[in-house]
Parts: C-alpha cells; structure tokens; sequence
C-alpha cells in the first residue's frame, strides 16, 4: 500500500495549450482564425500523394514540452470544443471520427505557408492513429467536446511524446483528419473545433499525467 502510495504522489497531472495550430487548406489565408475544419476526401482521412493534398482539409496542432517533468505519460486525452448544431448525424461522426495522427513540428503559426502541406502529409496508415474520438451530439443550440485518448494506439503516444521531450526542440505535433466527405454531404459537414486564438476556455486543451 506505501508503495501504492509513493507511485500516486509521485504523479503529475498538467494541462497544456497548443502553442501554434494551423488550418492546412488553400483557402485558409488567416491562421489567426478561432476556428479549425477538418474533413476528408474519397472514404479516406489523409491524401497518398502530393497531387490529392488540396482535397483534404486536417488541421495540425503544436505542443511545448519544456516545461513538463521527465516520466512516462500515463494518460494523455485531447479535448476539443465543437461548434454547436454540427452538419453531421451522431451515428456518421461515430463512423466517421477524429483521428489524431503524428506530424512534423517544423511549422510555426506566424509563418504558416500552405505550399509547406505537400511536405508535412501525415501518414496515412491505420497503424499511425493515436486515438480517435467523436462526439455524443446534445439536443439544441449547445457548443460540445470531443475527447480523443492519444494512448488508444494503435499508435504509441508515450514513445512520441518520451522523443519530444529527448530531441533539442522538445515539441511535437499532432494531425488532427477524418473521413468526413465534405464534398458528398455539404460544406457544414465537417469537424470545425476552436483553436487556441479561440477565448481560453475554448481552446484546444491536452491533459496529461507524468508518472
């Protein structure tokens, strides 16, 4: 039990904001905007080539892991808040989730250049997920949050976030697709959350526990 204890004292819980967060898509000129959209293309969530990366819509987030203590993440659950009255049923966004997927940190939000997508396409593979998540839709004109545990795997949260904390940048970054068909549905279907420019409570938010 004293053991039990120990380990439980020893454990950190923390909240961190994305430091920069980008909407990757032609058309999003303002990285300033409170909003991020994320939809795919075709059944599938992340383009296979350079020339399909204007179909898709995902939106990538940064994190600053310099001030977080060193030990294994024992949880790790990124929590978005939606727009209220999304464009998509409670059973598509079941099928159709968030996913969050690894990508290159080497973007900056104040210097965001959408021709820099062709170079940052997440892989697309099942074997890359993080986690996904989705929504339980409310009744009426209620904003809402979808919760994705980045320790669901298949992919391994904990030995990319370890990386991040060992390499001299000591960020990461996180893309955040799904296969929601703007094109086959309309334009409000799509996943549009709140980016950090969004008032704080809105933000993008990732808890963590360090043990």
């Amino acid at each position: 039990m004293l053991a039990a204890l120990a380990l439980t004292l020893a454990a950190t819980t923390l909240q961190l904001n994305p430091t920069d967060d980008v909407w990757v898509y032609p058309h999003a000129s303002d990285q300033k905007d409170v909003y991020l959209r994320v939809w795919g293309a075709e059944g599938r969530d992340c383009p296979k080539k350079v020339a399909e990366v204007q179909d898709f819509s995902p939106s990538y987030l940064k994190f600053d892991v310099t001030k977080v203590p060193a030990g294994k993440v024992t949880e790790a659950k990124l929590i978005l808040t939606h727009v209220a009255n999304p464009g998509y049923a409670q059973d598509y966004a079941k099928d159709n989730p968030l996913r969050a997927r690894p990508v290159s940190a080497s973007w900056d939000e104040s210097h965001w250049d959408y021709e820099k997508a062709q170079d940052l396409m997440p892989e697309g593979e099942e074997k890359s997920v993080f986690g996904t998540g989705y929504p339980q839709i409310p009744t009426g004109d209620k904003e809402f949050t979808i919760t994705i545990d980045l320790l669901n795997g298949p992919n391994d949260f904990a030995k990319y976030f370890d990386q991040a904390q060992r390499s001299p940048a000591k960020n990461f970054a996180i893309a955040l697709t799904s296969t929601v068909d703007v094109e086959a549905f309309g334009q409000r279907c799509i996943y549009k959350v709140y980016s950090t420019n969004a008032e704080a409570a809105k933000r993008p938010v990732l808890k963590l526990t360090i043990e």
